[in-house]
């Protein structure tokens, strides 16, 4: 298990992770014991989880054929593609 240390109040704690459901998104988070400061790890929709699932198809088609350069660049595309639909999601929560 992975310790941290609290940004609101200092408080060093192991990181428990848990999920909630909130406007059809999956956000994954870990809360401080002691202030209950709450951290957001990842939130995720249903298009985002299906493009993650598809990066990782294009990055086991890689690791078996390193010289196929349309899986490359098809899955570093869908995985900046990821990125930022992550963030949106982020902010609108």
């Amino acid at each position: 298990m992975s310790k941290t240390i609290c940004d609101k109040c200092g408080r060093k704690f192991t990181i428990k992770l848990h999920t909630k459901e909130k406007d059809n998104l999956q956000i994954t988070y870990f809360k401080c014991p002691k202030c209950y400061e709450e951290y957001i790890v990842t939130v995720t929709d249903e298009e985002l989880k299906k493009n993650m699932k598809e990066a990782t198809l294009l990055r086991n088609k890689m690791l078996l054929d390193c010289n196929d350069k349309e899986a490359i660049r098809d899955y570093h595309v869908l995985k900046n593609k990821n990125f930022i639909r992550e963030r949106e999601l982020k902010k609108s929560i």
